[in-house]
């Protein structure tokens, strides 16, 4: 399954997205690149603010299954 994961560099962020990998998903974080977190190589990423989310609408629907 494609995940998209708004946040995910701290908190729980990384555990979830080590887990979601781990059972074999296809991980995408989308985050501010703000905060330093050693995520795995697999996670795709996609840097922008979340009060923007509109602006990365293709960015996003490339990780949506249809």
């Amino acid at each position: 399954m494609n995940v998209l994961i708004i946040g995910g560099t701290r908190f729980i962020g990384p555990c979830v997205v080590h887990l979601l990998l781990k059972k074999g998903h296809d991980v995408t974080v989308f985050h501010r690149e703000k905060t330093s977190s050693v995520l795995s190589e697999n996670v795709r990423h996609i840097y922008g603010d979340r009060k923007q989310l509109a602006i990365h609408t293709e960015e996003k629907s490339a990780t949506t299954c249809t």
